[in-house]
C-alpha cells in the first residue's frame, strides 16, 4: 500500500451498519403505526416509530427522508390539490384548443371540397368548349366552294368563353 494512503480501521462500521443497529435497537421500544408508503411498497411486516421520532425504524435503517406513518402535512397535501387544479386547467385548455383546430379541419376540407368541385366544373366546360372549337376548326379546314362570313355562334364564343381562360391562366 502507498505511504500516502490512509489505511482504513476496519473495526469500526459504517454509518449504514450503524444506522441499522439502531434502528433494530429502536424497534424494541417503538410502537407499531399504521405502515407508512414505503413499508406498504416493500411489504415490509411492521412499521414501527419510536416515541419522539416521526420516522419509523425501516425508514431510519436506510435514511428515507419520506416517512408518512403519521400521515401528510397540510402543505404536501396543498401541493397535490394545487397540482391537480393546475393540470385540470390545462386540460381544459387543451380540450379547448383541439375543438378548435378540429373545427378549423373541418371548416378547410369543406372549403377544398368546394373548390375541387368548382374546379371540376370549370374543366369539364373548357373540355367542351374545346372539342366544339376543334370541331369547327377541322369543318373550316375542309375545302368549301365560297367562303361565308363567320357565324353569330362563333362571335360570341370571345365574349363569353375568353374571361374564363384568362381565370385558368392566372389561378395559382
Amino acid at each position: 500500500m502507498p505511504a500516502n494512503r490512509v489505511r482504513k480501521n476496519r473495526s469500526q462500521k459504517s454509518s449504514t451498519e450503524r444506522r441499522r443497529d439502531r434502528a433494530a435497537e429502536l424497534s424494541v421500544f417503538a410502537v407499531e403505526m399504521v405502515r407508512c408508503s414505503r413499508c406498504e411498497e416493500k411489504k415490509l411486516p411492521d412499521c414501527r416509530v419510536p416515541d419522539g421520532d416521526d420516522t419509523c425504524t425501516n425508514c431510519s435503517a436506510v435514511a428515507s427522508r419520506s416517512c408518512d406513518c403519521f400521515g401528510y402535512d397540510e402543505s404536501s397535501i396543498q401541493r397535490v390539490v394545487a397540482r391537480k387544479r393546475q393540470l385540470d386547467k390545462e386540460q381544459r385548455e387543451a380540450d379547448l384548443a383541439l375543438g378548435a383546430a378540429l373545427a378549423k379541419v373541418d371548416r378547410l376540407r369543406r372549403q377544398r371540397e368546394v373548390l375541387e368541385a368548382e374546379a371540376l366544373r370549370m374543366f369539364r366546360k373548357e373540355s367542351a368548349v374545346l372539342a366544339e372549337q376543334e370541331r369547327r376548326e377541322a369543318t373550316a379546314e375542309r375545302p368549301s366552294t365560297s367562303a361565308a362570313p363567320p357565324s353569330f355562334p362563333e362571335l360570341l364564343w370571345d365574349q363569353e368563353y375568353a374571361p374564363h381562360l384568362l381565370l385558368l391562366c392566372f389561378a395559382d
